[in-house]
């Protein structure tokens, strides 16, 4: 085969190349030239352990097992010798696959994590606080909002029967304790929460948690098509009483050489004391 390649300031002479499939799970490629120079600048110049070669790219071969593989072949083993001629040196690279990735989805076993990362929110949004009446959590936001006891406010459903305005009262307003007192409970749990805030609590900790399972596919279309829907993820997950799971996102990736996709699903459990609501996803 007439043609030349550089390799370093070196300017070989292919006098072979052959890619040899027929053995399963060995395809290989071998690569025979000449160059001249000195011991030194052939060896210096000769390609690493490792490295790919553009004659031996996308090669396609079938292993042991039947299964089709295709990627470029590494450079496995190296053989100089001279020629005879002093400064002339052949060189033959051989060429064999690379680790190839193996996934079987029968024989792999699917993997899971979870990650729990924190978080704030209005204690107003508080499981504890949820059974708050409209009015309760109306005066608890204004304060969480930063009214005082002594700001006036006119609520709309201020003449509701729970709070008698004047005429001037529903002219220029009330303070708003006045409104805490017709219409906060003594030691009810509105109470409770007034206090709270008052007392400068006006956030509470949460923690979001994600659920993700990893597996080997053979395309990733099962992975996207129940995207964004409210059920439980596969595996071992913990069960949280008044909490639930959305389906959020899949990631994929296909190595050179690789069989499968290597596809990982992520859930998120809802928030405390809610749940995703199922008409919406």
């Amino acid at each position: 085969m007439n043609k030349t390649t550089h390799y370093g300031t070196q300017e070989p002479v292919i006098e072979s190349l052959s890619l040899t499939t027929s053995t399963a799970d060995t395809p290989t490629g071998t690569l025979v030239y000449t160059v001249q120079g000195t011991w030194n600048d052939v060896r210096n110049n000769t390609p690493e352990l490792g490295t790919r070669s553009e004659f031996f790219q996308n090669v396609e071969w079938k292993d042991a097992a039947g299964k089709d593989h295709r990627a470029d072949l590494m450079l496995k083993s190296i053989s100089r010798a001279s020629t005879g001629s002093g400064t002339a040196f052949k060189i033959t690279l051989t060429y064999g696959a690379p680790d190839l990735i193996e996934e079987n989805e029968n024989e792999q076993e699917p993997s899971y994590t979870m990650t729990a990362e924190s978080g704030t929110a209005s204690i107003l949004l508080h499981p504890r606080y949820k059974d708050l009446s409209e009015n309760e959590k109306i005066i608890a936001k204004a304060l969480l909002e930063g009214k005082t006891r002594k700001d006036l406010v006119n609520p709309s459903w201020a003449e509701n029967g729970t709070v008698t305005l004047t005429a001037a009262q529903a002219g220029t307003g009330v303070p708003l304790a006045v409104i805490i007192s017709k219409v906060i409970a003594k030691n009810s749990r509105a109470d409770e929460l007034i206090k709270k805030i008052e007392n400068g609590v006006n956030e509470y900790k949460t923690f979001g948690v994600t659920w993700k399972e990893t597996t080997f596919k053979s395309g990733v279309s099962s992975a996207l098509s129940a995207l964004a829907t409210v059920n439980p993820p596969p595996g071992p997950n913990p069960n949280v009483p008044d909490r639930n799971w959305l389906y959020t996102g899949a990631e994929a990736t296909k190595e050179k050489g690789a069989a499968k996709w290597k596809v990982t699903r992520t859930w998120r459990l809802s928030d405390s004391g809610a749940k995703w609501d199922a008409d919406l996803y």
